[in-house]
């Protein structure tokens, strides 16, 4: 099993997977930000879950290999979940 990066912080509160932490199973990082973000009055995920980044689609970024995050960890920030950890290739 590949080991996937995880989240360790993620400060869009509105998001329903966002349980004073993702807890979302698997993410993915969008070209706008992540675009497993949604923002529902209904939670999602799984409560005291790793949350791991299973796809980017960032091509641009330098931890971007072959559509998977090489970063050994993730930040996703509040405005437009934007992915924090995102560095230009």
């Amino acid at each position: 099993m590949i080991k996937l990066p995880i989240i360790t912080d993620c400060s869009a509160k509105t998001c329903a997977f966002n349980h004073d932490g993702c807890a979302a199973p698997a993410t993915t990082m969008g070209a706008d930000g992540c675009a497993t973000f949604i923002q529902l009055d209904v939670k999602g995920g799984v409560q005291d879950a790793t949350a791991q980044v299973g796809t980017c689609q960032r091509t641009d970024c330098a931890h971007n290999d072959h559509l998977e995050c090489s970063a050994g960890q993730v930040e996703v920030g509040a405005d437009g979940a934007q992915c924090l950890t995102f560095t230009a290739a």
